[in-house]
């Protein structure tokens, strides 16, 4: 995530069972870049649109290390 994007940091979130807003129950792992002062755990909410999503996800993909 630090190639791909830059990032300052990454962060990690687990919402478990039905107070941590699960339907269904399984591990989820959010990883979350981060930079300096981006108000994370604030008001402010990030939304992304699925084209902007696949771009992120390709961005991804492409600084993953081959197999």
């Amino acid at each position: 995530m630090k190639v791909a994007f830059g990032c300052d940091a990454v962060s990690t979130r687990q919402h478990n069972e039905l107070a941590g807003n699960q339907d269904v129950w399984h591990f989820h792992l959010h990883v979350i870049p981060r930079r300096e002062n981006d108000d994370l755990y604030g008001t402010r909410k990030a939304t992304a649109d699925e084209t902007e999503l696949r771009e992120l996800a390709r961005q991804l993909r492409a600084t993953w290390p081959s197999r």
